[in-house]
Protein backbone atom coordinates (compact mmCIF):
# COMPACT_ATOMS: atom_id res chain seq x y z
CA UNK A 1 0.00 0.00 0.00
CA UNK A 2 1.22 3.47 -0.67
CA UNK A 3 2.70 5.35 2.50
CA UNK A 4 2.07 9.12 2.16
CA UNK A 5 3.24 11.25 4.97
CA UNK A 6 3.21 15.23 4.91
CA UNK A 7 5.72 16.38 7.47
CA UNK A 8 5.06 19.95 7.98
CA UNK A 9 6.44 22.84 10.20
CA UNK A 10 4.07 24.42 13.07
CA UNK A 11 1.32 23.07 14.67
CA UNK A 12 -2.45 23.25 12.95
CA UNK A 13 -4.69 25.95 15.16
CA UNK A 14 -7.53 26.98 12.30
CA UNK A 15 -11.09 24.68 13.26
CA UNK A 16 -12.45 25.16 9.89
CA UNK A 17 -9.27 23.65 8.48
CA UNK A 18 -8.59 20.69 10.45
CA UNK A 19 -12.35 19.90 9.36
CA UNK A 20 -11.19 19.84 5.98
CA UNK A 21 -8.01 18.08 6.54
CA UNK A 22 -9.77 15.29 8.89
CA UNK A 23 -12.28 14.61 5.78
CA UNK A 24 -9.16 14.56 3.07
CA UNK A 25 -7.24 11.87 5.61
CA UNK A 26 -10.73 10.01 5.91
CA UNK A 27 -10.85 9.73 2.06
CA UNK A 28 -7.81 8.97 1.09
CA UNK A 29 -7.86 5.65 3.60
CA UNK A 30 -9.16 3.45 0.75
CA UNK A 31 -5.99 4.61 -1.82
CA UNK A 32 -2.99 4.65 1.15
CA UNK A 33 -2.10 5.43 4.24
CA UNK A 34 -1.75 8.87 4.91
CA UNK A 35 -0.52 10.92 7.80
CA UNK A 36 0.54 14.45 8.49
CA UNK A 37 3.48 14.91 11.21
CA UNK A 38 3.54 18.42 12.60
CA UNK A 39 7.60 19.72 13.92
CA UNK A 40 7.51 22.08 15.73
CA UNK A 41 8.40 25.63 13.89
CA UNK A 42 11.32 27.58 15.24
CA UNK A 43 11.51 30.55 17.90
CA UNK A 44 12.45 33.92 16.30
CA UNK A 45 12.31 37.56 17.73
CA UNK A 46 9.35 39.09 15.85
CA UNK A 47 11.01 40.82 13.18
CA UNK A 48 13.86 38.62 12.56
CA UNK A 49 16.92 39.93 10.38
CA UNK A 50 18.44 38.27 7.51
CA UNK A 51 21.03 35.85 10.17
CA UNK A 52 18.07 34.84 12.58
CA UNK A 53 16.24 33.67 9.76
CA UNK A 54 18.83 31.45 8.00
CA UNK A 55 19.91 29.96 11.41
CA UNK A 56 15.80 29.28 12.03
CA UNK A 57 15.62 27.59 8.86
CA UNK A 58 18.48 25.55 9.13
CA UNK A 59 17.43 24.18 12.90
CA UNK A 60 14.15 23.34 11.16
CA UNK A 61 16.00 21.43 8.07
CA UNK A 62 17.55 19.28 11.09
CA UNK A 63 14.45 18.27 12.54
CA UNK A 64 12.64 17.84 9.21
CA UNK A 65 15.88 15.50 7.83
CA UNK A 66 15.05 13.44 11.14
CA UNK A 67 11.47 12.94 10.65
CA UNK A 68 11.92 11.47 6.87
CA UNK A 69 11.82 7.66 6.45
CA UNK A 70 15.19 6.71 4.90
CA UNK A 71 14.17 4.84 1.75
CA UNK A 72 10.62 7.73 0.87
CA UNK A 73 10.49 9.66 -2.20
CA UNK A 74 11.11 13.39 -0.89
CA UNK A 75 8.61 16.31 -2.39
CA UNK A 76 9.25 19.54 -1.16
CA UNK A 77 6.57 21.98 -1.26
CA UNK A 78 8.60 25.33 -2.91
CA UNK A 79 7.15 28.89 -4.32
CA UNK A 80 10.15 27.68 -7.10
CA UNK A 81 9.19 24.59 -7.50
CA UNK A 82 7.54 22.85 -10.77
CA UNK A 83 3.74 23.20 -11.61
CA UNK A 84 1.48 20.09 -12.57
CA UNK A 85 -1.82 19.90 -13.78
CA UNK A 86 -4.00 17.45 -11.63
CA UNK A 87 -2.87 14.70 -14.41
CA UNK A 88 0.64 15.31 -14.25
CA UNK A 89 0.51 15.00 -10.47
CA UNK A 90 -1.52 11.63 -10.51
CA UNK A 91 1.27 10.67 -13.48
CA UNK A 92 4.32 11.58 -11.37
CA UNK A 93 2.39 9.61 -7.84
CA UNK A 94 2.06 6.44 -10.43
CA UNK A 95 5.51 7.04 -11.53
CA UNK A 96 7.31 7.12 -8.26
CA UNK A 97 4.67 4.03 -6.49
CA UNK A 98 5.47 1.88 -9.51
CA UNK A 99 9.20 2.45 -10.26
CA UNK A 100 11.04 3.92 -7.17
CA UNK A 101 9.31 3.29 -3.70
CA UNK A 102 5.78 3.09 -2.03
CA UNK A 103 6.60 5.69 0.54
CA UNK A 104 6.38 9.14 -0.15
CA UNK A 105 6.96 12.49 1.61
CA UNK A 106 5.96 15.98 1.23
CA UNK A 107 7.80 18.33 3.05
CA UNK A 108 6.00 21.91 3.98
CA UNK A 109 7.76 24.79 5.32
CA UNK A 110 7.17 27.57 8.22
CA UNK A 111 6.25 31.00 7.35
CA UNK A 112 9.83 31.47 6.42
CA UNK A 113 9.95 28.32 3.79
CA UNK A 114 12.15 25.55 3.48
CA UNK A 115 15.97 25.83 3.92
CA UNK A 116 17.91 25.19 0.88
CA UNK A 117 19.51 22.29 2.00
CA UNK A 118 16.26 20.43 2.59
CA UNK A 119 15.42 21.35 -0.64
CA UNK A 120 18.27 20.41 -2.50
CA UNK A 121 18.19 16.77 -0.38
CA UNK A 122 14.19 16.58 -1.94
CA UNK A 123 14.06 14.24 -5.28
CA UNK A 124 11.43 17.15 -6.60
CA UNK A 125 10.33 20.81 -5.85
CA UNK A 126 6.58 21.22 -6.26
CA UNK A 127 4.85 24.25 -6.34
CA UNK A 128 1.22 24.30 -6.32
CA UNK A 129 0.51 27.52 -7.18
CA UNK A 130 1.95 31.14 -8.25
CA UNK A 131 0.09 32.18 -5.19
CA UNK A 132 0.85 32.43 -1.43
CA UNK A 133 -0.68 30.37 0.66
CA UNK A 134 -0.89 30.07 4.58
CA UNK A 135 1.17 27.12 5.40
CA UNK A 136 -1.95 25.66 7.63
CA UNK A 137 -4.00 26.08 4.07
CA UNK A 138 -0.94 24.40 1.89
CA UNK A 139 -1.49 21.06 4.21
CA UNK A 140 -5.45 21.27 3.14
CA UNK A 141 -4.72 21.79 -0.68
CA UNK A 142 -2.20 19.23 -0.88
CA UNK A 143 -4.14 16.75 0.73
CA UNK A 144 -7.24 17.47 -1.87
CA UNK A 145 -4.37 17.27 -4.48
CA UNK A 146 -3.35 14.01 -3.43
CA UNK A 147 -6.77 12.71 -3.46
CA UNK A 148 -7.30 13.67 -6.54
CA UNK A 149 -4.20 12.12 -8.10
CA UNK A 150 -5.42 9.22 -6.74
CA UNK A 151 -8.98 9.18 -7.76
CA UNK A 152 -7.50 9.53 -11.52
CA UNK A 153 -5.40 6.66 -10.91
CA UNK A 154 -8.17 4.46 -10.31
CA UNK A 155 -10.42 5.81 -12.50
CA UNK A 156 -12.98 6.73 -9.67
CA UNK A 157 -15.48 9.56 -10.34
CA UNK A 158 -13.93 12.70 -8.34
CA UNK A 159 -11.60 14.00 -10.61
CA UNK A 160 -13.66 15.14 -14.03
Amino acid sequence: MISIKIIALGAMKDHYIKLGITEYLKRLQSFCKCEIVEIPEGKSSQNPNDSEIKQLLAEEAFRLDQAIPKDAYVIAMAVEGVQLSSEEFAQKIESITTYETNKIVFLIGSSHGLDSQIKTKAHLRLSLSKVTFPHTLLRLILLEQVYRALSIIHHTPYHK
